[in-house]
């Protein structure tokens, strides 16, 4: 299979931001209104699609980087949308359907049983995590396992409810996102501050896989002694502009 960028298609089927919009939700200045029947609409429809609503201009930049490996995938809602696309996706997650409380219903594509160690298997493509656990080092293990260089990455910040913080921490040390893609805009439900990023490799010829090497002050250097700065160690919620 081709890993050239796919050609965005127009009119692809995405029922969940159709859904979405169709109930109305506004934010003001970066806060809604909260009501109990958005948070029954929220506990269904994550469920049953995603945590991330993708938009046209999400999908629009993950094509752009050809073929995808998501992993975490949960019912694959993100590979489907995609697939209409065009874009050659192979979605993985570690607990299959029926036995997890974070999904309901049928997948809407194929999603294969797998954990981070699939990572290795597809440097050539561009690793995919979508609303990674909190506090849990699912992530971080994609990380250390992928030897790619491209992360796309849909969740919160490093002090939000999505990956764990050596994720955070690596993604930092051994990506820089890619300018202009630093933050792509999602909708988003009540109180969730979450958007779409994209991230290339700093040092191409190092693995994150790799233990992080420090120098005797205990700060993490790269494979030359020089001290790798971390340019978001306290980089705080990102919020839709107002």
């Amino acid at each position: 299979m081709s890993n050239s960028a796919a050609q965005p298609k127009l009119g692809i089927k995405n029922p969940y931001l159709d859904e979405f919009n169709s109930l109305g939700h506004k934010r003001v200045s970066g806060f809604s209104h909260f009501s109990l029947d958005h948070y029954r609409h929220r506990e269904r429809m994550v469920k049953q699609y995603a945590w991330a609503i993708p938009n046209q201009i999400a999908l629009d930049t993950i094509a752009k980087y050809g073929s995808v490996v998501d992993i975490g995938a949960g019912l694959g809602y993100w590979a489907y949308c995609l697939q209409q696309m065009g874009v050659d996706v192979v979605a993985y997650d570690l607990i299959i359907k029926g036995e997890n409380h974070y999904t309901e219903g049928k997948p809407w594509t194929e999603v294969l049983e797998g954990a981070p160690e699939v990572a290795s298997y597809y440097p050539q493509r561009t690793l995919f995590l979508c609303w990674p656990p909190y506090e849990d080092p699912m992530a971080t293990d994609c990380l250390k396992f992928y030897e790619g260089n491209t992360v796309i990455y849909v969740g919160e910040g490093s002090s939000g409810c999505t990956g764990d913080y050596e994720f955070h921490h690596r993604l930092n040390h051994f990506y820089a996102e890619v300018e202009g893609e630093e933050y792509v805009h999602i909708p988003q439900w009540d109180g969730i501050h979450d958007y779409l990023s994209v991230w290339k490799r700093k040092l191409p010829n190092d693995s994150p896989y790799l233990e992080v090497k420090r120098d005797f002050c205990g700060r993490p250097v790269d494979e030359n002694g020089k001290v790798i700065e971390d340019e978001d160690e306290d980089d705080s919620q990102k919020d839709t502009p107002s």
